[in-house]
């Protein structure tokens, strides 16, 4: 997978996960960093829960507590989030179509990929790209900040 550009790659780590969380050893904390970055490096074709504990040698139960405890979410709503993201990135800035942003986040069905921009930013894509075509700027959000 080709590396992620340097500004959208801003985005992808947001801090929460320093914060000294109650439970892990910094060992802990490390391995799971290390399944975060992960499964952003392979976010069209991430690895199975089981996949992953054993890739940073860690038992999944722990993996998915210590995951939430850090970053406020499961695993893959994490990935789901920084997947839509990216594509909110690459459909502003890299003027890519709605189907080839799809399959560039890893989603296999546009039509669930939609659903899934449509809930968390409150616009189809398709509508998203006519307005940055047309001129008319992007819906601003005050959860993604605007990209530079």
């Amino acid at each position: 997978m080709e590396l992620l550009s340097s500004a959208f790659g801003r985005f992808l780590f947001d801090g929460k996960e320093e914060a000294q969380a109650a439970g892990l050893t910094k060992t802990d904390m490390a391995k799971i960093r290390q399944a975060r970055d992960i499964l952003l490096r392979r976010m069209t074709e991430p690895p199975k829960l089981l996949e992953l504990a054993r890739m940073i040698g860690m038992n999944d139960f722990k993996l998915k507590a210590g995951f939430k405890e850090m970053f406020g979410t499961t695993l893959f709503g994490y990935l789901r989030e920084k997947r839509l993201e990216k594509a909110y990135y690459l459909l502003q800035q890299e003027s890519m179509s709605v189907t080839e942003a799809c399959c560039e986040v890893g989603y296999s069905n546009p039509s669930y990929f939609a659903e899934a921009f449509r809930e968390k930013y409150g616009i189809n894509p398709g509508a998203f790209v006519r307005r940055r075509h047309c001129g008319e700027g992007s819906p601003s959000r005050p959860d993604f900040p605007s990209v530079r």
